[in-house]
Protein backbone atom coordinates (compact mmCIF):
# COMPACT_ATOMS: atom_id res chain seq x y z
CA UNK A 1 0.00 0.00 0.00
CA UNK A 2 1.44 3.37 -1.07
CA UNK A 3 1.21 6.06 1.62
CA UNK A 4 1.64 9.67 0.62
CA UNK A 5 1.62 12.86 2.65
CA UNK A 6 0.49 15.93 0.72
CA UNK A 7 0.64 19.60 1.73
CA UNK A 8 -1.76 22.19 0.30
CA UNK A 9 -1.63 25.98 0.64
CA UNK A 10 -4.57 28.38 0.39
CA UNK A 11 -2.60 31.54 -0.40
CA UNK A 12 -4.39 34.84 0.28
CA UNK A 13 -3.54 38.31 -0.98
CA UNK A 14 -4.36 41.65 0.66
CA UNK A 15 -7.73 41.76 -1.14
CA UNK A 16 -8.71 38.47 0.61
CA UNK A 17 -8.57 36.61 -2.69
CA UNK A 18 -7.09 33.11 -2.90
CA UNK A 19 -4.68 31.77 -5.50
CA UNK A 20 -5.63 28.80 -7.66
CA UNK A 21 -3.98 27.11 -10.62
CA UNK A 22 -5.37 25.07 -13.51
CA UNK A 23 -4.00 21.59 -14.11
CA UNK A 24 -2.29 21.35 -17.50
CA UNK A 25 -3.50 19.25 -20.39
CA UNK A 26 -2.25 15.68 -20.49
CA UNK A 27 -2.09 15.20 -16.72
CA UNK A 28 -4.50 13.50 -14.31
CA UNK A 29 -7.64 15.62 -13.77
CA UNK A 30 -6.56 17.97 -16.55
CA UNK A 31 -8.38 21.28 -16.67
CA UNK A 32 -9.43 21.19 -13.01
CA UNK A 33 -8.53 24.00 -10.68
CA UNK A 34 -6.41 23.30 -7.60
CA UNK A 35 -4.55 24.95 -4.77
CA UNK A 36 -0.73 24.93 -4.82
CA UNK A 37 1.14 22.23 -2.93
CA UNK A 38 2.72 18.85 -3.40
CA UNK A 39 4.17 15.70 -1.85
CA UNK A 40 5.92 15.81 1.53
CA UNK A 41 9.39 14.25 1.55
CA UNK A 42 10.32 11.71 4.21
CA UNK A 43 12.54 14.18 6.08
CA UNK A 44 10.00 17.04 6.03
CA UNK A 45 7.09 18.21 8.13
CA UNK A 46 3.94 19.35 6.30
CA UNK A 47 4.82 23.00 6.93
CA UNK A 48 8.40 22.58 5.74
CA UNK A 49 7.20 20.89 2.57
CA UNK A 50 4.62 23.59 1.86
CA UNK A 51 7.20 26.37 2.23
CA UNK A 52 9.45 24.51 -0.22
CA UNK A 53 6.62 23.83 -2.70
CA UNK A 54 5.41 27.44 -2.68
CA UNK A 55 8.92 28.70 -3.41
CA UNK A 56 9.54 26.12 -6.15
CA UNK A 57 6.09 26.49 -7.79
CA UNK A 58 5.38 30.18 -7.27
CA UNK A 59 8.59 31.92 -6.18
CA UNK A 60 7.13 33.11 -2.87
CA UNK A 61 8.25 32.61 0.72
CA UNK A 62 5.41 31.97 3.17
CA UNK A 63 5.95 33.37 6.66
CA UNK A 64 2.46 33.22 8.19
CA UNK A 65 0.40 30.07 7.89
CA UNK A 66 -2.19 28.26 10.00
CA UNK A 67 -3.67 24.79 9.55
CA UNK A 68 -7.09 24.88 7.94
CA UNK A 69 -8.03 21.19 7.92
CA UNK A 70 -6.47 17.73 7.87
CA UNK A 71 -8.10 14.94 5.85
CA UNK A 72 -7.24 11.42 4.73
CA UNK A 73 -8.41 9.45 1.72
CA UNK A 74 -8.15 5.71 1.28
CA UNK A 75 -7.98 4.43 -2.30
CA UNK A 76 -7.54 0.86 -3.52
CA UNK A 77 -3.78 1.18 -3.94
CA UNK A 78 -2.84 4.19 -1.80
CA UNK A 79 -3.53 6.15 1.35
CA UNK A 80 -3.35 9.93 1.04
CA UNK A 81 -2.88 12.17 4.08
CA UNK A 82 -3.51 15.87 3.42
CA UNK A 83 -2.76 18.89 5.58
CA UNK A 84 -4.16 22.15 4.25
CA UNK A 85 -2.88 25.52 5.46
CA UNK A 86 -4.15 29.06 5.07
CA UNK A 87 -1.19 31.24 3.99
CA UNK A 88 -2.01 34.80 5.02
CA UNK A 89 1.38 36.47 4.52
CA UNK A 90 4.21 35.90 2.06
CA UNK A 91 7.05 37.72 0.36
CA UNK A 92 7.95 37.81 -3.32
CA UNK A 93 5.95 38.10 -6.52
CA UNK A 94 3.78 35.17 -7.58
CA UNK A 95 5.07 33.62 -10.80
CA UNK A 96 4.09 30.30 -12.42
CA UNK A 97 7.34 28.33 -12.40
CA UNK A 98 5.70 25.45 -14.28
CA UNK A 99 3.82 27.64 -16.77
CA UNK A 100 0.42 26.71 -15.38
CA UNK A 101 -2.48 29.16 -15.52
CA UNK A 102 -2.90 31.04 -12.23
CA UNK A 103 -5.80 33.15 -11.04
CA UNK A 104 -6.79 35.14 -7.94
CA UNK A 105 -10.44 34.58 -7.01
CA UNK A 106 -12.75 35.44 -4.14
CA UNK A 107 -13.91 32.66 -1.83
CA UNK A 108 -17.44 33.08 -3.21
CA UNK A 109 -16.20 32.25 -6.72
CA UNK A 110 -14.66 28.93 -5.67
CA UNK A 111 -18.03 27.13 -5.66
CA UNK A 112 -18.48 28.00 -9.35
CA UNK A 113 -15.20 26.40 -10.47
CA UNK A 114 -14.31 22.79 -11.26
CA UNK A 115 -12.14 21.29 -8.49
CA UNK A 116 -11.22 17.62 -7.95
CA UNK A 117 -13.65 15.79 -5.67
CA UNK A 118 -10.92 15.34 -3.06
CA UNK A 119 -10.86 19.14 -2.62
CA UNK A 120 -14.46 19.37 -1.39
CA UNK A 121 -13.54 19.20 2.30
CA UNK A 122 -10.93 21.93 2.02
CA UNK A 123 -13.37 24.15 0.11
CA UNK A 124 -15.91 23.67 2.89
CA UNK A 125 -13.29 24.41 5.53
CA UNK A 126 -12.37 27.59 3.70
CA UNK A 127 -15.93 28.89 3.43
CA UNK A 128 -17.76 27.53 6.49
CA UNK A 129 -18.10 29.74 9.60
CA UNK A 130 -16.50 29.04 12.98
CA UNK A 131 -19.89 28.99 14.75
CA UNK A 132 -22.77 26.54 14.27
CA UNK A 133 -25.92 27.64 16.12
CA UNK A 134 -28.37 24.97 17.30
CA UNK A 135 -31.79 26.57 17.70
CA UNK A 136 -33.47 24.16 20.10
CA UNK A 137 -37.24 24.57 20.38
CA UNK A 138 -37.35 23.00 23.85
CA UNK A 139 -34.78 25.47 25.21
CA UNK A 140 -35.91 28.60 23.35
CA UNK A 141 -39.68 27.94 23.39
CA UNK A 142 -41.52 31.17 22.44
CA UNK A 143 -38.18 32.99 22.03
CA UNK A 144 -37.18 30.86 19.03
CA UNK A 145 -37.72 33.46 16.33
CA UNK A 146 -36.51 36.53 18.30
CA UNK A 147 -33.28 34.77 19.29
CA UNK A 148 -32.61 33.46 15.78
CA UNK A 149 -33.30 36.89 14.32
CA UNK A 150 -30.90 38.50 16.82
CA UNK A 151 -28.12 36.04 16.00
CA UNK A 152 -28.62 36.47 12.27
CA UNK A 153 -28.17 40.20 12.80
CA UNK A 154 -25.03 39.40 14.79
CA UNK A 155 -23.58 37.59 11.78
CA UNK A 156 -24.41 33.94 12.52
CA UNK A 157 -24.73 32.18 9.16
CA UNK A 158 -25.23 28.48 10.00
CA UNK A 159 -28.27 27.41 12.04
CA UNK A 160 -29.74 24.02 12.89
CA UNK A 161 -33.40 23.80 13.92
CA UNK A 162 -33.97 21.09 16.53
CA UNK A 163 -37.37 20.29 18.07
CA UNK A 164 -37.52 16.74 19.33
CA UNK A 165 -41.09 16.86 20.69
CA UNK A 166 -42.75 18.85 17.91
CA UNK A 167 -45.23 17.12 15.60
CA UNK A 168 -44.73 17.19 11.86
CA UNK A 169 -47.13 20.04 11.12
CA UNK A 170 -45.69 22.31 13.80
CA UNK A 171 -42.07 21.47 12.96
CA UNK A 172 -42.48 22.12 9.23
CA UNK A 173 -44.35 25.39 9.83
CA UNK A 174 -41.55 26.65 12.07
CA UNK A 175 -38.84 25.40 9.70
CA UNK A 176 -40.38 27.27 6.77
CA UNK A 177 -40.57 30.47 8.81
CA UNK A 178 -36.93 30.05 9.89
CA UNK A 179 -35.90 29.37 6.28
CA UNK A 180 -37.55 32.63 5.14
CA UNK A 181 -35.72 34.45 7.93
CA UNK A 182 -32.36 32.88 7.05
CA UNK A 183 -32.75 33.75 3.38
CA UNK A 184 -32.93 37.43 4.28
CA UNK A 185 -29.39 37.12 5.68
CA UNK A 186 -28.06 34.58 3.15
CA UNK A 187 -27.68 32.11 6.02
CA UNK A 188 -27.93 28.32 5.90
CA UNK A 189 -30.74 26.46 7.70
CA UNK A 190 -30.27 22.80 8.62
CA UNK A 191 -33.12 20.62 9.85
CA UNK A 192 -32.72 18.07 12.63
CA UNK A 193 -35.91 16.11 12.06
CA UNK A 194 -37.47 12.92 10.79
CA UNK A 195 -35.94 12.17 7.39
CA UNK A 196 -39.41 11.93 5.82
CA UNK A 197 -40.10 15.57 6.76
CA UNK A 198 -37.09 17.02 5.00
CA UNK A 199 -38.59 17.84 1.60
CA UNK A 200 -41.60 19.59 3.13
CA UNK A 201 -39.39 21.55 5.55
CA UNK A 202 -37.56 23.16 2.63
CA UNK A 203 -34.25 23.58 4.49
CA UNK A 204 -30.76 23.59 2.97
CA UNK A 205 -29.85 20.20 4.41
CA UNK A 206 -30.34 17.60 7.12
CA UNK A 207 -28.52 17.01 10.37
CA UNK A 208 -28.21 13.35 11.33
CA UNK A 209 -28.24 12.38 14.98
CA UNK A 210 -26.58 9.07 15.86
CA UNK A 211 -29.71 7.00 15.20
CA UNK A 212 -30.44 8.57 11.83
CA UNK A 213 -26.77 8.34 10.89
CA UNK A 214 -26.92 4.56 11.31
CA UNK A 215 -30.22 4.34 9.42
CA UNK A 216 -28.79 6.17 6.43
CA UNK A 217 -25.52 4.21 6.54
CA UNK A 218 -27.40 0.89 6.50
CA UNK A 219 -29.80 1.95 3.70
CA UNK A 220 -28.04 4.67 1.67
CA UNK A 221 -30.08 4.11 -1.50
CA UNK A 222 -33.31 4.84 0.34
CA UNK A 223 -32.17 8.35 1.26
CA UNK A 224 -29.90 9.29 -1.65
CA UNK A 225 -32.16 12.18 -2.71
CA UNK A 226 -31.57 14.02 0.60
CA UNK A 227 -28.83 16.56 1.28
CA UNK A 228 -26.86 15.39 4.32
CA UNK A 229 -25.16 18.43 5.78
CA UNK A 230 -23.95 17.36 9.22
CA UNK A 231 -23.91 14.45 11.66
CA UNK A 232 -23.37 14.04 15.40
CA UNK A 233 -20.59 11.57 16.23
CA UNK A 234 -19.24 10.24 19.53
CA UNK A 235 -16.75 7.54 18.50
CA UNK A 236 -14.62 6.19 15.65
CA UNK A 237 -17.39 4.03 14.22
CA UNK A 238 -19.77 6.96 13.84
CA UNK A 239 -17.08 9.21 12.36
CA UNK A 240 -16.32 6.47 9.80
CA UNK A 241 -20.03 6.29 8.90
CA UNK A 242 -20.21 10.06 8.45
CA UNK A 243 -17.09 9.94 6.27
CA UNK A 244 -18.61 7.23 4.08
CA UNK A 245 -21.96 9.02 3.69
CA UNK A 246 -20.14 12.22 2.79
CA UNK A 247 -21.65 14.78 5.15
CA UNK A 248 -20.44 18.37 4.78
CA UNK A 249 -19.38 18.64 8.43
CA UNK A 250 -19.32 16.61 11.66
CA UNK A 251 -20.28 17.58 15.21
CA UNK A 252 -18.16 15.69 17.76
CA UNK A 253 -18.88 15.61 21.47
CA UNK A 254 -19.87 16.11 24.15
CA UNK A 255 -16.51 17.72 24.89
CA UNK A 256 -17.71 19.26 28.17
CA UNK A 257 -20.75 18.72 30.33
CA UNK A 258 -23.96 20.32 29.10
CA UNK A 259 -27.14 21.49 30.83
CA UNK A 260 -29.31 19.48 28.46
CA UNK A 261 -27.40 16.17 28.96
CA UNK A 262 -25.99 16.52 32.45
CA UNK A 263 -25.55 12.73 32.95
CA UNK A 264 -23.86 12.14 29.59
CA UNK A 265 -20.19 11.09 29.72
CA UNK A 266 -17.90 13.76 28.26
CA UNK A 267 -14.94 13.02 25.99
CA UNK A 268 -12.66 16.00 26.73
CA UNK A 269 -10.39 17.85 24.33
CA UNK A 270 -7.77 15.10 23.97
CA UNK A 271 -10.30 12.51 22.83
CA UNK A 272 -12.02 15.13 20.68
CA UNK A 273 -8.74 15.78 18.89
CA UNK A 274 -8.28 12.04 18.20
CA UNK A 275 -11.73 11.80 16.58
CA UNK A 276 -11.22 15.06 14.71
CA UNK A 277 -8.05 13.62 13.13
CA UNK A 278 -9.96 10.80 11.38
CA UNK A 279 -12.82 13.03 10.15
CA UNK A 280 -12.74 13.85 6.45
CA UNK A 281 -14.80 17.03 6.69
CA UNK A 282 -14.81 20.15 8.87
CA UNK A 283 -15.56 19.41 12.53
CA UNK A 284 -17.41 21.43 15.15
CA UNK A 285 -16.83 20.84 18.86
CA UNK A 286 -20.12 20.14 20.63
CA UNK A 287 -21.06 20.07 24.31
CA UNK A 288 -20.76 22.86 26.85
CA UNK A 289 -19.24 25.25 24.31
CA UNK A 290 -19.22 29.04 24.47
CA UNK A 291 -18.01 31.53 21.90
CA UNK A 292 -14.65 31.88 23.66
CA UNK A 293 -13.98 28.19 22.93
CA UNK A 294 -13.63 28.78 19.19
CA UNK A 295 -9.86 29.31 19.36
CA UNK A 296 -9.33 26.25 21.57
CA UNK A 297 -11.45 24.19 19.19
CA UNK A 298 -9.29 25.21 16.24
CA UNK A 299 -6.12 24.36 18.20
CA UNK A 300 -7.53 20.83 18.57
CA UNK A 301 -8.26 20.50 14.85
CA UNK A 302 -11.83 21.82 14.58
CA UNK A 303 -13.51 24.31 12.29
CA UNK A 304 -15.16 25.89 15.33
CA UNK A 305 -17.89 25.24 17.89
CA UNK A 306 -21.54 24.16 17.83
CA UNK A 307 -23.79 25.22 20.68
CA UNK A 308 -27.28 26.05 21.93
CA UNK A 309 -26.99 28.30 24.97
CA UNK A 310 -23.89 30.16 23.76
CA UNK A 311 -26.19 31.96 21.33
CA UNK A 312 -29.01 32.81 23.71
CA UNK A 313 -27.53 35.78 25.62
Amino acid sequence: MIRQRICIGVVENQQRQVLIGKRKQGVHLQGCWEFPGGKVESNESFKMALRRELYEELGIRAYSMSKLIEVQHQYEDRHLHFQIFRVSAFSGQVRPAEAQQLQWVSEDQLALLDFPEANSAMLDALTMPDSYMIADQHVLQDQLFPVVNKQLNNGVSLIQYRAGKENKQSYIANAKQLKDLCEQFEATLICNCDLAWMVDAGADGIHLNSRRLRDVWHQPSQYKQLAFFSASCHNEEEVAMANEIGVRCILIGPVNQTQSHIDCQTIGWSRFSELCFIANSPVYALGGMNLNDRHNARVHGAQGIAAIRAFIN
